[in-house]
């Protein structure tokens, strides 16, 4: 396997979903609190995380292409990585709820050194799904936060 691709049903609509991802303090509870990203094309991608090992590590890419409410796509690549692969997240409008498809493709351009990846992105991937969709499940006030007091840290 060299590609990951995940489903998963939201209990809100793509706006909703689409404001989770994009709204810093709505993010830093689901995701982290590291990550720089806007849904503007040619936007550098940045996230500061911690590997299994306690080791500080940098995601960074860029933001290739928005739809707004429906389409972000990203190049992704690790600080050990010799290329960047691509995050693609898809929503779409189910009865009142989303359905959001994951891609992360371009793991066999990395070699075979990489490849333990997929399997470690997939597991992670999978986690920061369900802590969205629980996120989403909640009060998610965050949300509904006027600008000046949702801004990146």
């Amino acid at each position: 396997m060299s590609d990951i691709h995940l489903q998963i049903k939201l209990p809100r609509p793509p706006p909703d979903v689409w404001k989770a991802i994009f709204t810093p303090a709505a993010r830093r509870i689901w995701w982290a609190y590291g990550i720089q990203l806007r849904p503007e094309t040619d936007t550098p991608f940045i996230e500061c995380w911690r590997d299994g090992n306690g080791h500080n590590r940098i995601s960074k890419g860029k933001v290739l292409n928005v739809r707004m409410n429906r389409l972000i796509r990203l190049s992704w690549q690790d600080d050990d990585w010799p290329v960047a692969t691509q995050v693609e997240i898809k929503l779409a409008s189910k009865r009142g709820s989303t359905s959001l498809t994951l891609s992360h493709t371009g793991f066999e351009s990395l070699g075979k050194k990489f490849q333990y990846n997929v399997e470690e992105y997939t597991g992670g991937w999978k986690a920061l799904l369900e802590e969205l969709k629980t996120y989403l499940e909640g009060p998610a006030e965050e949300l509904d936060m006027p600008p000046e007091e949702n801004a990146d840290a």
